[in-house]
């Protein structure tokens, strides 16, 4: 009997062993269940969020701006050091002395855009072409660090305009148009007009108005010519 009790007894402590290391490999497989599930699921997240990366284009490198000028050439003057931007099929022409540039449309309709950048002393350059009267701004950029305007001079009461010219005031054109040097040796003016094809003698330089100006499909190239300007101005 007592031989029989001890049987019992040692069946019972295998049973109660084999439990314990069936236990511990249960945990151990639900333990390597559960860390590679949350892998996975850590892994499809992490990818989920890439992709959403890719297709909004929030991938942290910054979209290269694009160039308002591409395909334009360059003008440079020889001194003071300015340049500006035009259109590939515009004429240019520069003088022997680097200190005029002029560049010219194609002619459309019986007319062209004649633009000219000139540097020289006040008597060359014709810093108050544009007459005395306030003209009318057409835009506002910066050159040099300093403030620069577009503005369109009118004539008489009938709304001609004599041309666009290059700015530091808003104000009036004796004071305003061209760039004056101090040391009086490169006074630098802008200006672009609007001229007929055949040209005669009772021409005034005031043949169109603004809105024939504005309606002209080269205008807005002509601006961004002004806003082009880029270098050092006379001080």
């Amino acid at each position: 009997m007592q031989k029989n009790l001890s049987s019992s007894k040692g069946f019972a402590h295998i049973a109660i062993l084999v439990i314990a290391v069936l236990a511990v490999i249960a945990g151990s497989g639900v333990y390597v269940y559960k860390h590679n599930h949350d892998k996975q699921q850590s892994s499809k997240a992490s990818s989920r969020a890439t992709d959403t990366t890719k297709d909004t284009g929030t991938s942290g490198s910054k979209a290269t701006p694009t160039d308002p000028y591409a395909g334009w050439k360059t003008a440079t003057l020889s001194s003071p050091q300015l340049s500006f931007r035009y259109p590939v099929d515009w004429t240019i022409t520069t003088s022997t002395d680097g200190e005029n540039i002029e560049v010219k449309t194609s002619a459309t309709g019986g007319h062209y855009f004649d633009l000219s950048l000139i540097a020289g002393k006040a008597a060359d350059v014709n810093l108050n072409f544009l007459g005395t009267a306030p003209g009318t701004t057409l835009s506002g950029f910066t050159v040099d660090g300093r403030a620069m305007y577009a503005v369109a001079q009118t004539a008489g009461t009938d709304g001609a305009v004599t041309g666009i010219g290059l700015a530091t005031t808003t104000g009036s054109a004796s004071t305003s148009f061209g760039v004056i040097d101090s040391q009086k040796a490169h006074n630098v003016t802008m200006v672009a007009a609007l001229t007929p094809t055949n040209q005669t003698t009772s021409d005034n330089g005031a043949e169109y108005s603004l809105d024939a100006y504005k309606a002209e499909p080269l205008y807005s190239d002509i601006l961004k010519v002004f806003e082009s300007l880029n270098g050092t101005l006379p001080q």
